[in-house]
């Protein structure tokens, strides 16, 4: 998924501390990290969601209304990952400004990472969100009414959840490409 292109076979091209490069693989590899759980805890949530709205036709209302805790609970996880991103990237850019001029990363490079952390950056917000409509919800009197499955699929909800969706999605494409890139540039230079 990418990397720091500084070292390995090239050790006279760089001028920075090993200590230093290390700092910036670790903090992409929290990135990557981070990515990886918003999606899957996200996809979790959803998960519950759809069992909830299965649940509800067979009126199982105990056990859908363990799967709503789920719900919220993924979600939450969720968005403490996408915060997580947001440190993550604050601490790769932060080193990276310490070693800039002595390591070989393209502004293209840097500018994938930038707008990655902008497109967190309304993603959490958005989870944030998408959270507290599930924890205002009247999930138990909709439960109750058999309400739950309307609710979910003409509110709010379903906008977020496809808003975050587009987000995530775009938050793997900017791994891709970071990831293309850093290989072309090993092998530019190689």
């Amino acid at each position: 998924m990418g990397g720091i292109n500084c070292g390995g076979a090239r050790p006279k091209s760089c001028n920075i501390a090993e200590n230093e490069i290390e700092n910036l693989r670790l903090a992409y590899a929290s990135i990557v990290k981070n990515v990886f759980q918003i999606n899957v805890y996200f996809s979790l949530a959803n998960a519950h969601v759809e069992e909830i709205m299965s649940l509800e036709k067979t009126t199982q209302h105990t056990l859908a209304f363990a799967k709503y805790e789920d719900v919220k609970q993924n979600l939450l996880t969720s968005w403490n990952a996408s915060v997580a991103l947001d440190n993550n990237l604050d601490d790769f850019f932060k080193n990276l400004n310490e070693v800039q001029s002595d390591i070989e990363l393209s502004n293209d490079e840097v500018l994938i990472l930038k707008e990655m952390s902008a497109a967190n950056t309304k993603m959490s917000n958005l989870i944030y969100d998408l959270y507290n409509a599930y924890e205002v919800m009247p999930y138990e009197k909709l439960l109750m009414e058999g309400q739950v499955h309307e609710y979910l699929r003409h509110g709010s909800i379903t906008k977020l959840t496809e808003d975050i969706v587009g987000l995530l999605s775009q938050e793997l494409v900017f791994l891709k490409k970071y990831s293309v890139m850093t290989k072309e540039v090993e092998l530019i230079n190689s």
